[in-house]
């Protein structure tokens, strides 16, 4: 992928958010483990975050993010996880439209009883920039699309 130039990265959004780019979405988001809006855990026991991704575009690159939180205030965050940038390799093609699948494993170490917010945000990326300090990446991207699911947490 090669970097856009902020003009060329104005434009996108504004294209994007006209309606004229379709953007990327998330669908059958679902934790398999939750049933009846309940999640049982016991120790050491994990859950499974399946989802699916629709709409992606093979010129791009796309970071998901992935969230909970024990209320709906950002500082409540109790778990997350970025998905690294991933591109067409991992894209199948069907009937013209790029989808990509997902499955996240996640201890269930950090949550006790109560409710949980799980939001998982698609971005594409736009650039890329190095940070030389941190011997790392900044990625600037688009939101395409944020999910949210609700559950409550229970001892077994």
């Amino acid at each position: 992928m090669e970097n856009l130039t902020e003009e060329e990265i104005k434009r996108h959004i504004k294209l994007s958010n006209s309606g004229e780019i379709s953007k990327a979405v998330i669908f059958n988001l679902k934790i398999k483990e939750v049933k009846e809006a309940v999640l049982e855990i016991s120790h050491d026991s994990k859950f499974t975050l399946r989802f699916r991704l629709a709409n992606l575009d093979p010129e791009f690159r796309y970071v998901i993010f992935t969230y909970i939180n024990k209320s709906e205030e950002p500082q409540s965050t109790v778990f997350e996880h970025i998905i690294e940038p991933f591109d067409k390799n991992i894209m199948v093609e069907e009937s013209g439209d790029f989808t990509a699948e997902g499955l996240m494993k996640f201890p269930t170490d950090n949550l006790s009883e109560g409710n949980y917010f799980l939001t998982l945000t698609l971005a594409k990326v736009l650039s890329v920039v190095e940070v030389k300090e941190a011997n790392d990446e900044k990625f600037n991207g688009l939101i395409q699309d944020s999910k949210k699911l609700t559950f409550e947490v229970k001892e077994k």
